[in-house]
């Protein structure tokens, strides 16, 4: 007869502390990565940035100007010209209607594309210099894209 203890060898034990060390270098910095719910915020909070300057655009009927760069993005209007679609003034940032300005910065390690443009009274994306835009334009946040359709200001 032979007696038989139940348990586990020091080889087994060693081995199963080994895959599960492999398991939590790989997998936890994965786990605890918050830059991937940043850029998505981020590409939402623009997004929403992007539809309310259409919107003043269209209310007031006055251009509303969107600066989009590597460290954040700002809306902002033309003031001291001869009117609020003058771009010899000077551009001031919006105040948000909740308070503050309207301009928000960019995530640590969110690359965002940079871009300067307006939208007109009709609603239409125009470049820096008033002028419609011709094509598609995408900026990238991270890994999300925001497209802006260049003869409706459909923004997806």
């Amino acid at each position: 007869m032979s007696c038989r203890t139940a348990g586990f060898t020091l080889v087994e034990l060693i081995a199963v502390m080994v895959i599960i060390g492999i398991l939590a270098a790989t997998a936890a910095p994965r786990f605890f990565a918050t830059d991937t719910f940043a850029a998505a915020g981020f590409a939402a909070e623009l997004r929403a940035g992007l539809r309310h300057a259409q919107s003043l655009s269209l209310a007031s009927g006055c251009a509303t100007r969107v600066v989009v760069e590597r460290t954040g993005y700002r809306l902002q209007r033309w003031t001291g010209g001869a009117d609020c679609n003058d771009r010899a003034g000077k551009p001031l940032t919006i105040g948000r209607p909740g308070g503050g300005l309207y301009e928000a910065r960019t995530p640590a390690d969110v690359a965002v594309t940079p871009a300067t443009l307006s939208f007109d009274s009709f609603g239409r994306p125009c470049d820096d210099d008033g002028a419609p835009l011709g094509a598609l334009l995408t900026l990238a946040v991270g890994e999300q894209r925001i497209d802006l359709q260049p003869d409706t200001g459909l923004i997806e």
